[in-house]
């Protein structure tokens, strides 16, 4: 017989079924620009924060370290700051995510305002004219 932990007790309530419905089906059928902000750009922004805690560094040690020269500065220090670099744009990084794309964050205020603005109500793609 399986028991319950104290730990299921205190858990705060999972989402109701409805909720998770609601969730998902902005995935489902979205317009261009929907999915635009909430895909695409997304993608970008991960793209970009990975671009720049990987070239960064290599951009450190190339202008610390010249080739054929002897070391500007000690790269203990170089990697120190390189590993620090990371640590700070990874943080900085995660925060402005969460800004932008939580429930309710700039993106949804975003996409709720071009819904508002469309006078049907809804953001879909245009007619195909042609």
């Amino acid at each position: 017989m399986l028991r319950r932990s104290a730990f299921s007790e205190t858990r705060a309530p999972s989402r109701s079924k409805k909720s998770f419905l609601e969730s998902q089906s902005r995935h489902l059928d979205p317009g261009w620009y929907e999915w635009t902000m909430r895909e695409f750009v997304r993608y970008f922004y991960a793209l970009g924060v990975l671009v720049l805690i990987l070239m960064a560094p290599l951009q450190m040690v190339d202008s610390w370290l010249p080739a054929g020269g002897p070391p500007v500065v000690d790269p203990v220090v170089i990697g120190a700051a390189s590993v620090a670099f990371a640590i700070v744009v990874g943080y900085a990084s995660w925060r402005a995510y969460r800004f932008l794309w939580r429930e309710g964050g700039y993106v949804d205020q975003a996409v709720e305002r071009r819904a508002a603005s469309d006078p049907s109500g809804t953001v879909r793609d245009p007619p195909n004219r042609g």
